[in-house]
């Protein structure tokens, strides 16, 4: 995908995303968002400046769009933390960042470096609310002990954490979560 296509970008913005909010989400995870920071001379999903700069003014025209729903990047590259659209600084449209596979199979340290260059955006905007989170993965419900580590890790890291299985096809309901209030 080329998110700077016109035709791309009237697919998401006047298509998919109406059909999603009248469902009565809170917002989009805008998956594969890593796009815009892989450069034009990358071995896949090469993105010039122009498609960067076409990932970024899509998630303007997204949250002109739907200014109350919540905008999160998946694993948003840290040059995407220095970029503009229409005047505003990308960080102030989007209101958190996520990313995969932090803790689990092993820890990425480049990844949870990734996001704490995010984590910092919050202080050096002197914005607050900016959630940043870790989503891992299991093998099954049955993986109590690997999910676990993945949480508290996220947690000591200051990332807000979330495992599911691998699958996606089931709920876990481990005795590490915290109850809700």
């Amino acid at each position: 995908m080329n998110p700077a296509n016109a035709d791309y970008q009237n697919l998401i913005v006047n298509y998919i995303a109406p059909r999603l909010a009248a469902t009565g989400v809170d917002g989009f995870m805008l998956d594969n968002f890593e796009i815009v920071g892989h450069g034009a001379n990358a071995s896949t999903a090469p993105c010039d400046a122009a498609c960067a700069q076409g990932g970024l003014d899509l998630v303007k025209r997204l949250r002109d769009r739907y200014p109350d729903l919540a905008m999160v990047p998946n694993a948003a590259p840290v040059q995407a933390i220095a970029g503009t659209t229409g005047g505003v600084s990308f960080p102030w449209l989007i209101d958190g960042v996520i990313a995969e596979q932090v803790f689990l199979p092993s820890t990425s340290t480049s990844v949870v470096q990734l996001l704490k260059s995010w984590q910092s955006t919050e202080q050096n905007l002197g914005r607050s609310g900016f959630f940043v989170g870790s989503l891992d993965y299991t093998s099954s419900c049955t993986a109590s002990s690997s999910a676990q580590t993945a949480w508290t890790a996220a947690q000591q890291t200051g990332f807000s954490p979330s495992i599911s299985t691998v699958s996606l096809d089931s709920i876990c309901w481990w005795s590490f979560l915290p109850v809700g209030s």
